[in-house]
């Protein structure tokens, strides 16, 4: 059976996913002096929130700086070290997000959000059979997890055995993230979530039609609207992506992706001086977003062209 018919017919059986945002919600880990710290009043936890809050609204070098401070202090603060393995993956520096994961699993393997992350990494690195191994230690580690976080790594798994070509893999593990929330509307998150990474894997197809579903489930939907904008220009599909981001920054107008994908879009259908206020403004928020563009696979980002 065609997996492309799979996800077709699959909101059938969608469900709602009540799962925190990936990228905003590290589990509270920390070293002992980080935690009895009095003298510093818990700064390097601050800076660690700080940073996720950065994350969430995609200011990636700044993110860096606070997870930086933070670790200055406390070398062994896991609770930074995710979290700045969290900024430099949504930077496109999988090597780095690989390294500080694998030391917060070393610390903390109990914690099956710790393996699904590192999958993550490895999934957008393009390296499905690690990613297939850490999302397996994610279902059996010790804590558990919830329906919600289950779905989500069969949804990863699924990419990574299409990823693979196992599309009856891919079909069944599609399955398994979509049947057990049957019944509940709130399924946008695991597929905006699974349809950001599919998008930037170059799975575009699948991404489309996740990221559709997902909208049509909420539309206040800022993950599924980035995704559909990177998916739009990979596919150089220019009055999309202006359409798309257009409708991200009017839920939240700081977004450094929205902002320079729309430039692109702007600047390949004539209005040059559009383009360059929305790159200009993007560059302002986030210095690095060429480059992260590039590293998510928007080839001309970097180019100018």
């Amino acid at each position: 059976m065609p997996l492309r018919r799979v996800l077709v017919n699959s909101h059938r059986i969608l469900a709602r996913v009540l799962a925190l945002a990936i990228l905003a919600a590290p589990p509270a880990l920390a070293d002992y002096g980080d935690a009895l710290d009095t003298r510093g009043g818990g700064i390097a936890n601050r800076y660690v929130l700080h940073a996720q809050e950065l994350i969430a609204h995609g200011h990636i070098t700044d993110a860096l700086a606070q997870t930086n401070h933070a670790l200055a202090l406390y070398p062994h603060f896991i609770g930074a070290r995710f979290t700045h393995g969290l900024a430099t993956m949504a930077g496109g520096d999988y090597a780095t997000a690989l390294s500080d994961f694998t030391q917060v699993i070393a610390a903390h393997p109990e914690y099956p959000l710790v393996y699904e992350i590192r999958a993550l990494a490895y999934l957008r690195d393009r390296k499905p059979n690690d990613a297939i191994l850490d999302l397996n230690r994610a279902l059996t580690a010790k804590l558990g997890m919830g329906r919600e976080r289950a779905a989500r790594v069969f949804g990863y798994r699924s990419l990574a055995y299409q990823m693979l070509g196992q599309n009856d893999a891919a079909i069944a593990d599609l399955q398994r993230a979509l049947a057990p929330l049957d019944g509940q509307l709130d399924n946008y998150s695991m597929l905006g979530f699974t349809c950001y990474a599919a998008a930037v894997v170059n799975l575009l197809d699948t991404a489309q039609l996740l990221c559709d579903e997902s909208i049509s489930r909420k539309d206040r939907n800022l993950i599924a609207y980035e995704a559909r904008g990177l998916v739009d220009l990979k596919q150089r599909a220019w009055d999309k992506v202006i359409a798309d981001d257009t409708q991200m920054l009017a839920y939240r107008d700081d977004q450094p992706m929205a902002l320079y994908g729309r430039g692109l879009a702007k600047r390949a259908r004539g209005d040059s001086k559009g383009g360059a206020a929305d790159i200009t403004a993007a560059i302002a928020i986030e210095p690095d977003i060429a480059g992260i563009m590039t590293r998510l696979g928007v080839a001309d980002a970097a180019g100018g062209h």
